[in-house]
């Protein structure tokens, strides 16, 4: 790897970022993770994707879940991506959405609320409740699409 000195524009960039100029942060974060004018640094890049994303900047969000996934700069940890692609997703991040889409097929990240069941009925998101003995129930059971 190579070192380059941060001068010209990075080193404006790298004083903005310090002052909490969000722009500023995600690309001192981007440059960092990339190599790009400056030595790859995934530790820098994380700090600086956290900086931002602190102050709701959803492709720092994205970019730190990311980092999080990877263990890239971080430990990785699953729990901490998730939360970061959730917070971007809801935001309107496609990136965010489908990586969390991902992550949580996988079984990665916390673990699902598992909804009670009361008086025999299950509830289903986005669905009516349903007795756990109607003829519903009975079809989806036996359905693999719906286990």
């Amino acid at each position: 790897k190579q070192n380059y000195a941060l001068q010209g524009q990075y080193a404006e960039m790298i004083a903005a970022a310090r002052r909490g100029v969000v722009d500023a942060q995600l690309a001192l974060a981007i440059s960092y993770s990339e190599g790009q004018g400056v030595a790859q640094d995934y530790a820098e890049a994380a700090n600086w994707f956290r900086e931002a994303a602190r102050r709701e900047n959803v492709d720092a969000e994205f970019g730190l879940a990311v980092c999080y996934a990877n263990g890239q700069g971080v430990s990785q940890d699953f729990n901490e991506a998730v939360k970061w692609f959730r917070k971007a997703a809801a935001r309107g991040h496609l990136g965010a959405q489908v990586s969390l889409g991902v992550c949580l097929q996988k079984g990665l990240g916390p673990a699902p609320i598992r909804r009670k069941r009361r008086n025999g009925f299950a509830a289903r998101p986005n669905k009516e409740i349903q007795p756990r003995n109607s003829a519903w129930h009975l079809l989806c059971r036996r359905a693999p699409v719906c286990r």
